[in-house]
């Protein structure tokens, strides 16, 4: 199955989204699920945004000049006074700029005197130093839109408006089930044809990464009966559930076939991409099942093509794939493959634009060579040889290097 048609058939499949109420101090990292309105304008009073002098500017046209300070303006207080003709108040940063008055000139370019009288020595036009009521956001107004992520200045914004509660969408729960009678633990040392488990903690961090906190599930062995009960208490914890490793077509993968008596929906079991061929994607009512590739590297290409659009489809977010630039090849990328080629790149910022170099891999069990990467490049299936200096396209794994950036 082509790319295309294996992910639209997977974004057809991720169930309806679901909301829920939590407290602000809990809102960072989820995704916003209705649109927020601002309550009032921002700001609600037309204040200064500078300490200095609130005047009229008529009175500063010939500096420099001598006003009457008639009072002073801290924020938070609104002052009953009245700035009229060669009349100046003192204000601070964030004060109610008082009737009568139509600007301010800022501390630094004046000088009081000890008779109550400031020297102005800058002239300012209406409304210079000061914001307008409303200037910033007026009441109604949408603030923060429904699937956008809340980060720091979301916080803020919500907090702006007086929101202590925030309704988000429900994020969902995975598991990670690692497969193989090869695998053991990290803190294991592997015996002759034994290798350590990288694939589940590499999968715990990109599942972090997508704002999700997941749960490692114990390695199960290249056994039938266990497999079956691994995935079945898999699928009682989990919305989505990601097994590593057991999906192919040797003797004992028995992933595919454990699923199937288990209820699971099989929707699709290959697709025409390099690294990933063997994956598989079902699913059992509304939890979603990923059969990934056991080598490191497919199983981290496959993971942020396919969960990763999954994942924020199920959160309702805007952009769902991978970012993706247009960069320049500085040297000859190759794809002598039948299927589209998600090959290693780093994508370098320079003054020309972005350009990107092929990262030298032994293959799909190669994690330490692909770990340089910070970006994979499309290549078209059968496409052989693309040179140097041709147009890619590259999608983002990380940020853009800057040029003489060491990496």
């Amino acid at each position: 199955m082509s790319y295309e048609s294996a992910i639209g058939l997977l974004l057809e499949n991720v169930p309806p989204r679901k909301t829920e109420i939590v407290p602000l101090a809990e809102a960072y990292g989820r995704v916003i699920a209705a649109d927020v309105n601002a309550d009032q304008n921002i700001p609600a009073f037309e204040k200064s945004v500078m300490d200095g002098y609130a005047v009229r500017s008529i009175d500063t046209l010939k500096v420099p000049c001598s006003l009457k300070v008639i009072g002073e303006i801290p924020a938070g207080k609104v002052q009953n006074f009245v700035v009229g003709q060669q009349e100046a108040a003192s204000i601070m940063t964030g004060g109610a700029l008082p009737e009568g008055a139509d600007a301010v000139v800022m501390v630094e370019k004046t000088k009081l005197l000890a008779n109550s009288e400031v020297i102005l020595h800058a002239s300012v036009q209406t409304g210079e130093n000061v914001a307008a009521q409303g200037s910033e956001v007026t009441k109604g107004e949408v603030v923060i839109r429904r699937g956008q992520l809340i980060g720091p200045a979301q916080i803020g914004v919500l907090a702006t408006f007086g929101r202590t509660t925030v309704q988000v969408q429900v994020a969902p729960s995975v598991g990670i089930l690692p497969t193989g009678s090869e695998v053991v633990g990290v803190e294991d040392v592997p015996a002759a044809g034994q290798i350590r488990n990288s694939n589940a903690p590499m999968l715990v961090a990109q599942a972090r990464r997508l704002g999700l906190l997941s749960k490692q599930l114990p390695v199960v062995g290249d056994d039938p009966e266990a497999t079956q009960l691994a995935i079945r208490a898999g699928l009682e914890q989990a919305d989505i559930l990601l097994l590593t490793g057991g999906v192919s077509m040797g003797k004992h993968d028995y992933v595919p076939q454990v699923l199937k008596d288990e209820g699971v929906d099989i929707i699709f079991h290959k697709v025409a991409v390099k690294p990933g061929k063997p994956l598989l994607f079902g699913r059992l009512g509304e939890k979603l099942v990923f059969g990934l590739p056991g080598n490191p590297v497919s199983s981290f290409v496959t993971f942020e093509l396919f969960v990763r659009p999954a994942v924020r489809r199920w959160l309702g977010l805007e952009r769902e794939s991978l970012p993706e630039v247009s960069a320049l090849a500085e040297a000859p990328f190759r794809n002598r493959s039948k299927r589209v080629f998600y090959a290693p790149g780093l994508a370098v910022s320079t003054e020309n634009g972005v350009v990107v170099c092929p990262i030298q891999t032994g293959g799909s069990a190669d994690l330490i060579a692909f770990s340089r990467a910070n970006c994979l490049v499309v290549l078209p299936a059968e496409c052989g040889s693309v040179p140097a200096g041709a147009r890619m396209r590259a999608l983002l794994l990380e940020d853009l290097v800057e040029k003489g950036e060491p990496r």
